[in-house]
């Protein structure tokens, strides 16, 4: 992280206040989404032994791994607030909105997992595939400018990426420069719900087939 800081605002001369805390937290919320989905393709393969010799519901399997991506993202946000607290900068009224960005990355995350571990026996390339958007994906949500500057060049990106609004407001909510746009809450909410049902119907219809391969 020490070398995007003096990067960015050394070479680029990007102007944020409290800027090393600005790409730490949108580096945080980033990481958990690249976790996941990196890691959550290859469920099919990883868990194989238990669907084939344990009786229960396969999407739990989902459950549990979302979750413990969510612990180490928890240890993350905690590691934020301390360093936040040391140098002063006392967490806002706003951090209680927290948990409306946690279920938001939770439902994206589910979905998003569904659909790559259903399709990925079916796609060997989509390991690399999904390496690319992860890449596109890192340089345009917004963990190293304002979300405000991207919008002004590409004013769709909002609908087309939802980690733009949601490091936005991750961002608002763990820091005390910025305020929460509640338009972007309101348009991830309608981006997550899709997402997630998608999943469902891909697994359900895919899976059983999926594990075959």
């Amino acid at each position: 992280m020490a070398v995007y800081y003096l990067v960015f605002t050394n070479v680029f001369k990007v102007k944020e206040d409290n800027y090393g805390f600005f790409i730490f937290s949108g580096i945080i919320i980033w990481n958990v989404f690249s976790e996941a989905s990196t890691r959550g393709m290859g469920i099919a393969r990883q868990k194989l032994y238990l669907i084939e010799n344990i009786q229960f519901k396969w999407i739990d399997i989902f459950h549990s791994f979302n979750l413990s991506i969510f612990i180490g993202f928890s240890f993350n946000l905690f590691a934020f607030i301390l360093l936040q607290l040391i140098f002063g900068q006392l967490p806002d009224l706003e951090l209680f909105l927290l948990p409306i960005l946690l279920i938001q990355l939770y439902i994206i995350l589910l979905g998003l997992i569904l659909i790559l571990a259903t399709l990925q026996p079916f796609f060997k390339d989509l390991v690399h595939l999904w390496d690319m958007v992860l890449l596109v994906g890192f340089w345009s949500s917004g963990i190293f400018f304002n979300t405000e500057s991207i919008l002004n060049f590409f004013p769709t990106a909002i609908y087309l990426n939802p980690f733009i609004g949601i490091i936005s407001n991750g961002r608002a909510i763990l820091m005390l420069s910025s305020e929460i746009n509640y338009t972007y809450l309101m348009v991830n909410t309608l981006q997550v719900i899709p997402i997630f049902l998608l999943g469902k119907i891909i697994f359900k219809k895919n899976f059983p087939i999926a594990i075959e391969k």
